[in-house]
């Protein structure tokens, strides 16, 4: 991050807002978002995540679906609880005989 340029990645030691104007989340209904990678380094999964939480209006109310290669998901997920605690992520493997839960 540049100088006097504050970054743009939620805390990730806080709550995700439930709505930009403080709204309850309750009254926000779910979106889910499924996304599918086969890559070994997850930066663009990770940019993606993030890019989404910062530009939505109800962040609370996203549920990620994330399709990866089965020896990612234990990894991808431990990495994604400690980058944000509250983040609401379901992972599915990606193998040969079609997407496991």
């Amino acid at each position: 991050v540049e100088p006097g340029v504050q970054s743009r990645l939620p805390d990730s030691s806080s709550q995700l807002p439930a709505t930009a104007d403080g709204a309850d989340v309750a009254t926000a209904p779910a979106v889910n978002i499924a996304i599918a990678s086969d890559e070994e380094a997850p930066f663009g999964l990770l940019g993606v995540v993030n890019s989404t939480l910062v530009h939505c209006a109800t962040p609370a109310a996203l549920r990620f679906h994330l399709i990866v290669p089965n020896a990612r998901r234990a990894p991808l997920r431990s990495q994604l609880e400690r980058l944000w605690p509250r983040l609401h992520v379901r992972t599915y493997s990606l193998d040969g005989g079609g997407v496991r839960a």
